[in-house]
């Protein structure tokens, strides 16, 4: 009945479904969510679906919530013709920053820095028409960037990590530092789910960037 709530959630607690306005207390094993514009009443009504954005999140969300985000919203608000041109490079532009945070923040606590790719629609499209496309080459900017910062990120802290390891190991320790931050930490992903594979960057390429 309250119809200025925007949002419901439905979590198990010890063999019980808890309905709450808001996001469960603590962590939970899967989460149903509900969300709808305020002062919407949504029953009774057969347009359930067409008001309401609901569905299932599975621990750990962060990851379940970018897999939903690329493979059930990305592409569909990206690709729909009905949006006018400008609206939707404002909204490419914020959501490809969302999922660029979206992306590091999934893989962050794994020990992995992976750089989002954007997910354009250029199929068809001459490079040279690309590169004339201010909006796109935008959005491709504001990527990079990102990018250059968390790579920057993985450098200090392998510079942090080699230093924190004494004169002992001496150079040894700081060349293996270097190598994982070639080798094993970059990773590129468009799905914001799961890496394509490993970046090889040697660090001339690193600097330019």
């Amino acid at each position: 009945d309250d119809t200025a709530a925007a949002s419901a959630s439905v979590a198990a607690a010890e063999y019980r479904a808890v309905v709450r306005l808001d996001l469960p207390p603590k962590g939970v094993p899967c989460l149903y969510y509900f969300v709808k514009n305020e002062g919407v009443v949504v029953y009774p009504t057969d347009e359930f679906s067409a008001l309401v954005q609901h569905g299932l999140l599975h621990a750990p969300f962060v990851s379940s919530l970018a897999r939903t985000m690329h493979s059930v919203y990305q592409g569909g608000l990206l690709q729909d013709p009905k949006w006018p041109v400008s609206v939707r490079n404002d909204f490419a532009h914020g959501l490809n920053r969302f999922m660029s945070v979206l992306t590091d923040l999934n893989f962050r606590s794994q020990g992995v820095t992976v750089l989002y790719v954007p997910e354009e629609n250029l199929a068809g499209t001459p490079p040279p028409a690309a590169a004339a496309d201010r909006e796109l080459v935008q959005r491709l900017e504001s990527a990079a960037i990102f990018w250059t910062r968390q790579i920057r990120e993985v450098l200090t802290q392998a510079s942090s990590d080699a230093a924190a390891t004494g004169p002992a190991l001496g150079d040894a320790a700081a060349n293996a530092a270097a190598s994982t931050s070639k080798h094993g930490v970059v990773e590129v992903a468009q799905d914001g789910s799961s890496p394509g594979g490993a970046l090889d960057l040697p660090l001339d390429e690193v600097a330019f960037w």
